[in-house]
């Protein structure tokens, strides 16, 4: 029996006993085996909710903040006026009026004949009532008459066409556009280049950073990024271009975080009216629906297959796809874009074999005539007398002009830098 008063050591269950230098050392390790999970984790619940706040705060300035839009007066179409089919084109396209094959049913269609061109109007008059037919002979009207009732219209007043918006005092051209606005080959043309995996992935898209690894090795050059397109929505929107570790980490948060805050489709119509694809002049091109306006003079809606491959291929690298400087460049993107949405199974190989068979039209580069930049210069400082800067970049204002655009172009066809120089000896 053992003495009373002898004090027995405590024992585990094999007996050992815990000495308080051994207990020090099991705690020292699980502290240390712990401390950095629970640093990291709250360095990341904080940067996560941080970034939560900085999302949520600039989307809801994109959706609610809309710039101020100039607006040309109203055209006033009359039987003798000097406008050829192609101009009427040109100013429904403006208008956001929709190219149809068939003889337009809806109000804001139109479609195209070899000297006519028929639409159905918007509008509140009698002239909305029935789609008009619209012919020329020598760039000049010569009829509008309706297609039901044969009867015959004098004139007939469309809406005023946008001009520009005022988004601020950079050498920007966006025109802005509704995911709901961009045909389904567009969408497709897009995914197929830039992030077949977008409606599936996260955010951010490990096979993708596997694959473009693995090729850009092969190659031994960087031919592919694994940004998918939220990351590049989140690095021309939300960050600054510096390439850094640190930014990187940031960039692939962000992208999580604006996938839980956005809807796809929400995410996407932000990319496509932020990316940057060329320049023209002075101006840089931002976003689809002003690159539409810019290569093809036409509204988003109406861009065919081989035209949104076109700019589909240019987001990667746009000026050195640009078709106006390098278009067989151009033309070898283009129908890379093509053979991607074959390979992702968007198109057949027919539709793809015969898009690549088209050759490249785009329009001449005309943007500083078409929109009267000196124009639009004068309307701002008269505006910036009356309002303030930020007021005009965020409260969705309407400013209807005096502008007669067909007049306008007229006027700056004829006086053009080879007719000044040989009038006046100018240039």
């Amino acid at each position: 029996m053992a003495h009373p008063s002898r004090r027995v050591a405590p024992t585990g269950s094999r007996g050992n006993t815990y000495s308080p230098l051994r207990l020090k050392l099991v705690l020292l390790l699980l502290t240390a085996a712990t401390l950095p999970v629970m640093i990291g984790s709250s360095v990341l619940i904080y940067y996560y909710l941080r970034f939560s706040v900085m999302v949520e705060r600039r989307l809801q300035g994109e959706r609610w903040q809309i710039p101020a839009r100039l607006y040309a007066r109203p055209l006033v179409l009359r039987t003798g006026m000097a406008l050829s089919a192609t101009d009427l084109v040109k100013i429904l396209n403006g208008l956001k009026y929709e190219e149809k094959q068939d003889i337009p049913a809806a109000a804001g269609e139109f479609a195209v004949g070899r000297t006519t061109v028929t639409f159905a109007p918007r509008g509140m008059g009698a002239e909305a009532a029935e789609p008009l037919l619209v012919t020329f002979v020598k760039d000049r009207v010569t009829e509008i008459r309706g297609l039901r009732t044969k009867r015959s219209y004098a004139t007939l007043t469309l809406e005023p066409e946008l001009i520009t918006y005022l988004f601020d005092e950079s050498r920007e051209k966006k025109r802005v556009i509704k995911f709901e606005e961009v045909p389904d080959h567009m969408v497709k043309a897009v995914l197929a280049i830039e992030d077949r995996r977008f409606f599936s992935h996260p955010g951010l898209d490990p096979w993708r950073i596997v694959g473009a690894a693995v090729r850009n090795y092969k190659a031994d050059s960087y031919i592919q990024g694994g940004s998918t397109i939220t990351q590049q929505l989140v690095k021309n929107f939300f960050l600054t271009p510096e390439r850094t570790f640190r930014r990187k980490a940031q960039e692939a948060l962000l992208a999580f975080v604006l996938e839980r805050r956005a809807e796809k489709k929400d995410i996407l119509e932000l990319y496509m009216n932020e990316v940057y694809l060329g320049q023209v002049g002075s101006f840089g091109i931002q976003g689809i629906g002003q690159a539409a306006r810019m290569y093809f003079q036409k509204d988003v809606g109406n861009l065919t297959l081989p035209e949104a491959a076109l700019l589909a291929g240019m987001i990667q690298s746009p000026n050195p796809y640009n078709p106006y400087r390098h278009p067989k460049r151009a033309l070898d993107r283009r129908n890379q874009v093509l053979r991607s949405m074959q390979e992702a199974g968007f198109v057949t190989a027919e539709v793809a074999k015969e898009a690549a068979a088209q050759p490249i039209e785009v329009k001449s580069a005309s943007l500083d005539r078409s929109e009267a930049p000196y124009f639009v210069d004068l309307v701002k400082t008269q505006l910036a007398e009356r309002f303030a800067q930020k007021d005009l970049a965020t409260q969705n204002l309407a400013v209807y002009t005096s502008l007669d655009l067909p007049l306008q172009n007229l006027a700056q066809q004829v006086l053009s830098p080879l007719d000044l120089e040989a009038r006046f000896g100018l240039v």
